[in-house]
């Protein structure tokens, strides 16, 4: 499991032989990807917290320790899912000779 490393003693957690932190992070993630598998596949409304945490294995309690609902899973999802997007556009904005400025203002003095 990509650079988490197995430790012994009270940092970790229950079972997993992780650091706490790594395995709070990997029970976020598995849930956001149950949260996107789940609702493309029968809706956001037809989607349950049941259905989340037997999907990633994750149970019921650690679920309510990452999020208050439903809703605040789907938010952080799209969250994670959109940020990095937003990111690389932002960085390709920020420069005056890349790519993404050289289109934005070949199309702008094309404008009528």
């Amino acid at each position: 499991m990509g650079g988490c490393q197995p430790i012994a003693g009270e940092n970790a957690s229950a079972g997993t032989g992780y650091a706490a932190d790594e395995a709070e992070k990997n029970q976020r993630e598995r849930l956001f990807a149950a949260m996107v598998a789940r609702v493309a596949e029968q809706g956001y409304d037809a989607t349950t917290v049941g259905d989340l945490v037997e999907l990633s294995g994750v149970s019921r309690s650690a679920f309510y320790r990452h999020f208050s609902d439903k809703q605040a899973c789907f938010i952080a999802a799209i969250e994670s899912l959109v940020e990095p997007a937003l990111a690389t556009v932002s960085a390709g904005m920020e420069s005056t000779d890349g790519p993404l400025m050289w289109r934005w203002q070949s199309r702008r003095s094309n404008r009528c």
